[in-house]
C-alpha cells in the first residue's frame, strides 16, 4: 500500500493499493496529487527505486529526502548489532554518528573522516578469497556494502539541513501504521482479495479522527461486502 501524507498535517493525502513499488503506479499518484493542486517543496521517502523514478518524472529535481531511519537499519543489516571485528566496529560508529550530525559542518567532517577510515582500510575491503577453479569473492561483502551505503548518505539522506519544515525520517508517516498489526491479528480470517479493503477502511478510520470532512474526498473507499 502506498500512503501519502503532508508533513504536520494528521490526514492522509492520498492512499492506493500496489503489489510492488512500481515507478508507473507511483507516477500515477504523484499526478493525481499535483492534479489537486497541491503544492510541494520536497518529499520524503524511503529511497526504493520505482519512488525515485517517480518523483524525478512527475517533479524533476525537486528535493528528495531519502529517510536516516531506512539508511541506518540498513547499515545495521549489514554490520550487525555487536560487530566483533575492530573494522566493523569503526563502521558501527559511523552510522550511530549520523544521528547527532545536525549542521552541514559537522557532515563534512563526519565525511572527510569517513574518506580517512576508507583510504586506510584498503587492504580490509580488498580481501578476497579463492577456490580451486580460480572462482573468487570478496571477503566482507556486507561490510563493502555499508561502505556503500555510507558514501551516499551526505547527498541522499542529509537534503533536509537548511530545510527546517523537512523531516530526516518517514517516522511522521510510519506513525500511521502503529497499531495495524493488532487490528490486522483481529481479522487475519479475512480472505486475500479482502485485504485491500481492509487496508484502506483502516486508513480511512484511521484519518477520521483528524479530518472527518476531507478524507472521503482523498480515498477511493470499497464498498461493505
Amino acid at each position: 500500500m502506498m500512503v501519502y501524507k503532508l508533513t504536520a498535517h494528521a490526514g492522509i493525502l492520498h492512499a492506493s493499493i500496489a503489489r510492488k513499488e512500481w515507478s508507473y503506479h507511483i507516477s500515477r499518484d504523484l499526478k493525481l496529487i499535483r492534479k489537486r493542486g497541491v503544492i510541494l517543496t520536497g518529499i520524503v521517502s524511503d529511497g526504493a527505486t520505482g519512488i525515485t523514478r517517480a518523483v524525478t518524472e512527475v517533479f524533476g529535481a525537486i528535493p528528495h529526502q531519502i529517510c536516516l531511519a531506512h539508511m541506518h537499519r540498513s547499515l545495521i543489516s549489514c554490520l550487525g548489532i555487536h560487530p566483533k571485528e575492530p573494522e566493523t566496529q569503526a563502521l558501527r560508529a559511523f552510522a550511530d554518528e549520523v544521528w547527532d550530525l545536525k549542521t552541514r559542518a559537522q557532515l563534512k567532517a563526519w565525511n572527510k573522516q569517513l574518506k580517512g577510515w576508507v583510504k586506510n582500510n584498503q587492504n580490509y575491503l580488498l580481501a578476497y578469497h579463492t577456490d580451486e577453479t580460480g572462482r573468487w569473492w570478496y571477503a566482507h561483502t556486507r561490510v563493502r556494502k555499508a561502505v556503500r551505503i555510507l558514501k551516499t548518505i551526505p547527498k541522499r539522506s542529509f537534503v533536509f539541513l537548511g530545510r527546517n519544515s523537512m523531516p530526516r525520517t518517514t517516522n511522521e508517516l510510519e506513525g500511521i501504521f502503529s497499531n495495524l498489526t493488532v487490528k490486522w491479528l483481529m481479522h487475519r480470517g479475512l480472505s486475500q482479495r479482502k485485504w485491500p479493503s481492509f487496508l484502506l477502511w483502516f486508513l480511512y478510520f484511521r484519518s477520521l479522527k483528524s479530518k472527518p470532512r476531507t478524507i472521503t474526498k482523498k480515498l477511493n473507499l470499497p464498498t461493505r461486502s
